[in-house]
């Protein structure tokens, strides 16, 4: 396995982020198939609405074993993840050892293992309390709060509007579903009103957790067998500010230096690059002069979509933004549909299938491959 593979490192996570989107459509769902029970219940029942808040109990502990579920599958994912890495870097650094005249590295001892063993049990306290419903929460109206009363507050506007027939029940409930399924579940800080969704949260986990003990163990590798320099990997379609440094060989002053000078230094910030020891004047570079040089001119080519001029990195960036978008607007129309608003969900799946026809148009103008799994 290539170690600095940046396809590999993107599909790690994939898993974990199935298993909380499961959890997120699964909770949305149960909120909205709840406000459709309401709607669908006759004005003068008033009991019958009243009554429908008791179930309030019931469909959180649903949600809450969901979410239990989800973590006792996720601690396996990140197990079979570090697992991966740890056999990726053993796999890559034992020709560098060989040649030194080291002890090959084996798997499931030595240093490797105590690294990746130490940021696997950091990743799973991340998950560790996800079960509890106080750190999750939805944001609508303008605010995040908890699931549960996330829940009161829509299921009571629900049973207000039930009650007082004065408007049409689901246009009057469209504008907070959209929210619901825009916000997806998130992990709050109540202290800072930090949030993000779950999922988008999960890929930020494993990536970070992944290079930086890629990081630990290529430094201390380089120690061990004596690395003087290192080579930055490279990647197409690059951010402007490392586009000239990616795949290139530095001494290790040389990128010491060039780090401290950085706004976003290697390996940082989400930068997919790595920095790999090697032994000046024996490790051959990955990449040639003139590689490098067609890695820059497709990073830095426009093109241009319906008036508007990118590069190749920047549509790269607009591609994953309506992909994003694409998704969400999906989620939107399954909510619609489950709180019984045919008319919106229609609506909503006329605009995810013209996003989603955009999409292909602007992805085949950028030549770039379009991502149907991104899409889902």
């Amino acid at each position: 396995m290539n170690l600095l593979n940046e396809n590999w490192l993107k599909e790690l996570p994939e898993q974990m982020v199935t298993r909380l989107n499961a959890v997120n459509e699964f909770a949305v769902h149960r909120v909205c198939k709840r406000i459709k029970t309401i709607g669908e219940l006759a004005e003068h029942d008033i009991s019958a609405i009243k009554s429908a808040v008791q179930y309030a109990g019931a469909d959180m502990d649903a949600i809450k074993k969901q979410l239990a579920r989800a973590v006792n599958g996720i601690n396996t994912d990140i197990e079979h993840i570090f697992d991966e890495v740890e056999n990726a870097n053993v796999e890559y650094l034992n020709p560098l050892y060989e040649y030194r005249g080291k002890t090959k590295l084996v798997a499931g001892a030595g240093y490797i293992h105590t690294l990746v063993k130490a940021v696997e049990r950091r990743t799973k306290g991340i998950y560790r309390n996800l079960s509890d419903t106080h750190a999750i929460g939805f944001r609508v109206d303008g605010k995040t709060i908890p699931i549960r009363h996330t829940y009161i507050n829509i299921i009571d506007r629900a049973i207000y509007l039930a009650q007082s027939g004065m408007v049409d029940y689901h246009t009057a409930l469209r504008t907070v579903v959209n929210e619901l399924s825009k916000s997806g579940l998130r992990r709050v800080d109540f202290e800072s009103g930090y949030t993000r969704r779950l999922d988008s949260q999960a890929r930020m986990n494993i990536l970070e957790g992944v290079r930086q003990v890629n990081a630990e163990i290529l430094a201390q590798a380089g120690e061990e067998f004596g690395a003087d320099g290192v080579e930055i990997s490279a990647h197409a379609l690059c951010a402007p500010d490392h586009i000239n440094i990616q795949g290139k060989q530095f001494s290790k002053k040389h990128f010491d230096m060039l780090q401290s000078k950085l706004k976003r230094p290697i390996g940082t910030l989400n930068c997919h690059h790595f920095a790999t020891p090697i032994i000046l004047g024996v490790s051959q570079p990955v990449y040639t002069a003139d590689e490098l040089l067609q890695l820059r001119k497709k990073s830095r080519e426009k093109i241009e979509h319906e008036g508007k001029v990118f590069t190749r990195y920047e549509a790269s960036q607009e591609q994953r933004k309506r992909e994003t978008a694409i998704r969400y607007a999906k989620e939107r129309r399954d909510a619609l549909m489950a709180s019984g608003d045919e008319m919106g969900a229609k609506a909503a799946d006329k605009r995810a299938r013209e996003m989603t026809r955009k999409y292909r148009e602007f992805s085949a103008a950028a030549g770039l491959e379009p991502k149907p799994k991104r899409l889902r």
